[in-house]
């Protein structure tokens, strides 16, 4: 079935491409909010409090917590969610069953309505990481937890009696049961003290979550990871040394990876991850909390200027990001990689984009730290709406003309580029730009000898054709308060763009206003995708392409995928949403429509 392959494929493009676009030179934060720093912070995901009976279970050295708020609601909603797969997978999620087993027969005796958690303890100074491991102390809730130690007890003897001496496991090798209230761990060899553990405290919130105390970790282990970032950066060296002429400019890029390594590890104090089901939709949640002071406690953004842009973005829009983003130090950061990528071109080619390199890396300095973008297919081609915060915003799209100049990109091979008329909107002057390609001629760039075969560069302008339209990429720029204002699609999306700017702009699309509920109002990224339209308007795309007959797309709800990043001085946090129900749902329907 090529067709769900290509939905699959195309879905997790547009994903990532977007994911990726952020992060470096920015404060999208990378991970999620752990059990955050003391006073709470808008970007620490919400946590709960830990029993106390079960956090005394816990060892007072645990360097990590996985924690089931309630194991059998958790099993009824993996059910659930897997009955909507496949009925048969969902009979194969039997935690009572396997719960059962590891209690050595007292599984009558388990509480699944109460948490359980698995705590990792930290190696000693003897200790590798494998070895800790060994020690992970299980936790249960129970209805009789001191009926449940007898019985486990007498089992454990039992299972014993006629095994020789020699061949019974070595006092540090049993198991060993503890009661607290009606909680019960189950761990082998020496108990150790329990009770205490700062990451015990609290949990996130969600039916499964994991905490690990980074900070502890990072300390036991100090002497090896120091020695690890040492080899990392004397690999880079000699990878560096080893690389062509022209290219030793990613060195920087080397140097900055390795220097964030050093930042993270020297920063790291906890990170959670936890999962959450509801219905056909899952959530993964990730939470980072760096030391105080470190370098990575820093301030945020402007959390309220980029919310404000997504009232700027039109309803119809299938694909809404929000994003902060020094996009001046990420072109300062990605210059090196672009230029590496030019070794092969021919000489004339090689300078006219290196100037065009240089000229767009200068211009990203002028572009503010707040970016709202909006994207969609029709019968014309792509339509986009961007909105971004600018320093200077006409002298951006001044510069804009150079680009486009047969000076610069105009001038590479392949590419057929012009800066078309000025128009008005609304008293604004609308700034036109023209892109083609030649694709032929673009493959050449790296390989003269490249020759791509008729009826594929056939199918290929055919595609080219259908993004962009039969002109090619066509583009405005305007300039509106302070903010630059770009689109593709016709001057109808720039005339939208510009009136919502003017008046101030309206309300948020609403998928993408549910995501900034999510972060409570205060994003450093945050990306909404709507399957089932994106999957609507490419299958004319790949029917072109594979030259195949594509199943009609259901009619029925948006199908959201939703991607969140904020960050709050030392606190980072972040998520993934994505409705896998409405995905299953819509795939099933496509099949009943092509039989």
């Amino acid at each position: 079935m090529q067709w769900k392959q290509w939905i699959v494929t195309s879905v997790m493009v547009v994903t990532l491409a977007f994911v990726g676009c952020g992060d470096k030179g920015s404060d999208s934060g990378g991970g999620g909010g752990g059990a955050g720093p003391a006073g709470g912070s808008d970007a620490a995901p919400k946590a709960a409090p830990v029993p106390s009976e079960l956090a005394a279970l816990v060892p007072t050295n645990a360097m990590a917590l996985v924690y089931v708020k309630a194991p059998g609601e958790l099993e009824g909603k993996v059910k659930e969610l897997m009955g909507q797969i496949d009925p048969e997978m969902a009979e194969q999620v039997q935690l009572e069953a396997m719960v059962g087993q590891m209690l050595m027969g007292a599984g009558q005796h388990w509480d699944p309505s109460k948490p359980m958690a698995i705590a990792v303890p930290l190696p000693g100074p003897e200790q590798d990481m494998e070895e800790a491991f060994e020690g992970v102390a299980m936790i249960f809730g129970m209805k009789d937890a001191e009926a449940a130690k007898a019985e486990m007890e007498k089992a454990f003897e039992k299972q014993m009696e006629g095994v020789p001496e020699k061949y019974r496991p070595k006092p540090e090798d049993r198991p060993q049961f503890m009661v607290s209230g009606n909680y019960l761990t189950m761990s082998r060899g020496a108990a150790g003290k329990r009770g205490g553990a700062s990451i015990a405290a609290t949990a996130p919130e969600g039916d499964l979550a994991l905490r690990i105390d980074l900070a502890a970790i990072v300390g036991r282990f100090r002497k090896d990871i120091d020695e690890g970032l040492k080899e990392m950066e004397s690999g880079l060296d000699e990878n560096l040394d080893r690389m062509p002429p022209g290219m030793e400019s990613l060195g920087g890029m080397f140097e900055t990876l390795a220097g964030f390594a050093k930042d993270f590890v020297n920063s790291a104090e906890t990170l959670d991850i936890s999962a959450s089901i509801d219905g056909g939709s899952v959530e993964l949640a990730f939470g980072f909390v760096a030391k105080q002071g470190s370098a990575l406690d820093k301030p945020g953004h402007d959390h309220s200027g980029l919310a404000a842009l997504a009232a700027h973005l039109p309803a119809d829009l299938p694909i809404n990001l929000l994003m902060s983003l020094d996009i001046g130090s990420m072109m300062e950061w990605l210059k090196p990689l672009m230029e590496a990528g030019m070794e092969d071109m021919p000489e004339d080619a090689r300078a006219k984009y290196a100037q065009y390199i240089a000229e767009s890396t200068e211009m990203s300095k002028l572009l503010g730290p707040n970016w709202a973008l909006g994207m969609t297919m029709s019968d014309k081609g792509m339509h986009m709406v961007q909105v971004a915060d600018s320093k200077d915003a006409k002298t951006y799209i001044e510069r804009a003309g150079k680009l486009f100049s047969d000076d610069m990109i105009g001038g590479i091979p392949g590419f057929d580029a012009k800066k078309g008329e000025i128009t008005k909107i609304a008293g604004i002057d609308v700034h036109a730009y023209q892109l083609s390609f030649d694709l032929e001629a673009m493959m050449k760039l790296q390989d003269p000898n490249a020759k791509m075969p008729p009826e594929m560069l056939s199918k290929m302008n055919g595609f080219m054709e259908t993004l962009f339209g039969k002109d090619g990429m066509t583009m405005h720029m305007a300039a509106v308060q302070g903010k630059l204002l770009f689109t593709m699609g016709g001057t109808e999306r720039m005339a939208a763009a510009i009136e919502s700017v003017s008046k101030g702009g309206g309300k948020a699309p609403p998928a993408l206003q549910k995501g900034l509920d999510k972060t409570g109002g205060k994003p450093t990224f945050l990306l909404n995708v709507d399957v089932r339209e994106i999957v609507k308007q490419i299958m004319p795309l790949v029917a072109d392409i594979a030259d195949e007959e594509m199943p009609a797309v259901p009619a029925g709800a948006p199908i959201p995928i939703m991607v969140w990043g904020k960050h709050d001085g030392r606190v980072y946090g972040g998520g993934l949403q994505v409705d896998v129900g409405g995905i299953v749902q819509m795939v099933k329907a496509m099949e009943g429509d092509e039989k």
